[in-house]
């Protein structure tokens, strides 16, 4: 199981600020990998994945943090604001786990004591992890299949180059006519 991590020692409007920050890192990675995993490299395009999923994890536990710092404040009043905050995914199986637990943890925040707004986060929390490794799956399985469509396929291979390549134990350069000599000059004086 997945733990929760350890709140910033911060406010509300700090944590909010580092959700904003990591989103705005998301963003810049999603468009560096939508780039590169057309054309680039296999190596490349995993660099580019694990950058972007680095940053969707980090914007994951930074709305956690935001969360459990607005429950520190006060749950009931944390769950009338975030409705506006809600966190949609793309369509999927995970989506209705992340969507009830979502909803769980605001029903919580409402009636519940500290552990159980702590646990119901922490659900929600797991969700969104699942959520992500679901889709860091998915498209590292298209990244991969990307690959081996670029790479030609034997029978497909250029045809072998018509020039012989040139043998190490020769000289590279072929001596002139034998017997040849340059034209002596004549001086016009």
């Amino acid at each position: 199981m997945i733990t929760e991590a350890p709140a910033p020692s911060g406010s509300v409007p700090g944590a909010a600020q580092a959700v904003r920050q990591a989103l705005d890192r998301v963003r810049m990675n999603q468009r560096g990998y939508a780039r590169t995993r057309l054309r680039a490299s296999p190596a490349v395009v995993t660099r580019a994945r694990t950058d972007w999923g680095l940053a969707v994890l980090e914007w994951i536990e930074a709305s956690v943090a935001l969360a459990e710092a607005e429950d520190e404040r006060d749950p009931a009043r944390a769950a009338s604001d975030s409705r506006s905050r809600r966190i949609t995914v793309e369509t999927g199986p995970v989506r209705g786990r992340i969507e009830s637990s979502w909803q769980r943890y605001q029903q919580v925040r409402k009636n519940g004591g500290p552990d159980q707004v702590a646990r119901a986060r922490a659900t929600w929390r797991e969700a969104l992890v699942d959520w992500f490794q679901a889709l860091a799956e998915q498209r590292a399985a298209e990244d991969g299949q990307r690959a081996r469509a670029r790479q030609p396929e034997p029978e497909q291979a250029a045809p072998p180059d018509p020039a012989p390549a040139p043998r190490r134990d020769r000289p590279r350069v072929q001596p002139l006519a034998a017997g040849w000599t340059p034209a002596k000059r004549t001086s016009d004086s």
